[in-house]
């Protein structure tokens, strides 16, 4: 096999590139930051074991559902939560810890029901005995042994191509200019005859639905937990997000896959070269990436010198 590891933190890089894309792509429409985002990566864990048991398949062929099932757990929470606090024009930072509740909320619901999961779908996919305790439940999928190239590497890649294609498809059809019409200027938008809560709710399906593929592709990287994952990607997702700041899914796809890759490779080196201990520090890199994003993006906002 060429380079495991290698080939781990490609698809690693992959996932975190797709959460980071919706992430950038509901800010954009919303104008604010989903910090709940990272949730539909455990909505799409779920969909993907309910499938692959089902049908007794890969688990990457079960994208669409993981798609449709975490866009829509999205889309509904906006509507619940998120649509509310702009009715009333809540702050910015109040939306922020409105996000930051709900992914401590929604961590333990996807951990509870880890269990009755665990005993309804008895299946290889799962690792960890069938009791009530969830700490040691996950999920990790395997691909067939003995090939160069792992299948899902490629189905990941596939997968990425195709969502980067259809999004600059997106842009541009007429549902693209409407997306735009209401992240630049909400307020004419209304005027032109746009619904921009439909808009919204439609990105933030789309953004849902990214986060839920991710979710089909991450138990073949790391331990699959719903709920302990979800909070873990926070910290490399947001700075795959944040590195560069751009609205171009491409770019920000690239972030995503030199964040990961660049995170697993040392972490890796750095476990068999110095030692174990060296994994319980790996949101130091994210951290600093993400803080190198934020001082830039200050940079650019702050008036010059005169």
């Amino acid at each position: 096999m060429v380079g495991g590891a290698f080939q781990v933190s490609l698809t690693f890089g992959v996932s975190l590139g797709l959460l980071a894309i919706g992430l950038r792509f509901s800010e954009r429409v919303s104008g604010y930051l989903n910090l709940a985002h990272t949730l539909t990566l455990g909505v799409g864990m779920v969909a993907t074991v309910t499938v692959s048991y089902a049908f007794g398949s890969q688990p990457y062929f079960a994208v669409p559902v993981a798609f449709v099932v975490a866009g829509s757990f999205n889309a509904i929470i906006y509507h619940v939560f998120f649509r509310r606090m702009e009715k009333r024009r809540s702050p910015e930072a109040l939306i922020g810890l409105m996000g930051l509740g709900l992914v401590l909320v929604g961590k333990n619901a996807l951990s509870i029901i880890t269990g009755p999961m665990r005993r309804l779908f008895d299946s290889p996919l799962w690792c960890g005995p069938a009791t009530i305790s969830v700490s040691n439940m996950h999920l990790h999928f395997r691909d067939p042994s003995g090939l160069i190239i792992k299948p899902s590497v490629i189905a990941a890649f596939i997968v990425l191509g195709l969502v980067l294609s259809g999004l600059l498809y997106l842009e541009k059809t007429s549902s693209g200019i409407i997306i735009r019409a209401v992240s630049e200027n909400e307020g004419l938008s209304v005027v032109l005859g746009v619904n921009p809560v439909k808009v919204k709710a439609l990105a933030w399906f789309i953004a849902g639905g990214l986060g839920g593929v991710a979710g089909t592709f991450y138990p073949y990287v790391s331990k699959g937990y719903f709920g302990r994952s979800s909070t873990y990607v926070v910290l490399p997702v947001f700075a795959a997000a944040m590195l560069f700041e751009s609205d171009r899914p491409w770019i920000t796809a690239l972030s995503g896959l030199f964040v990961g890759m660049l995170n697993i490779s040392l972490i890796d080196w750095g476990q068999s070269i110095i030692g174990v201990w060296v994994g319980e520090y790996q949101f130091v890199l994210p951290l600093k990436l993400l803080a190198m994003g934020m001082i830039r993006k200050s940079m650019r906002a702050s008036p010059r010198a005169q």
